[in-house]
């Protein structure tokens, strides 16, 4: 087994006015693999975009995640680029 440090990487991207970051920590949602769970996430992207604000992102994240918003070791930043 390896014990070292789970893997980490580095990207660089340029975010716009209006563009959603969303970062969320934990491991994949309960019953799905980590592709899985990127692929669901993904999925609420046209949602994002007409949310009304962080909040109704968060929610929107807690119910494709089939939790109830009080999951342990789960972290969630959702922030929207102003212009």
């Amino acid at each position: 087994p390896d014990d070292g440090p789970p893997a980490a990487g580095q990207a660089e991207e340029t975010l716009h006015a209006g563009d959603v970051l969303l970062l969320r920590t934990g491991g994949p949602a309960p019953g799905q693999d980590e592709a899985d769970t990127v692929r669901r996430l993904l999925s609420l992207a046209p949602r994002f975009d007409t949310a009304r604000g962080a909040r109704e992102c968060l929610r929107a994240v807690v119910a494709e995640s089939g939790g109830s918003g009080h999951a342990d070791g789960l972290g969630v930043l959702v922030a929207r680029v102003l212009p």
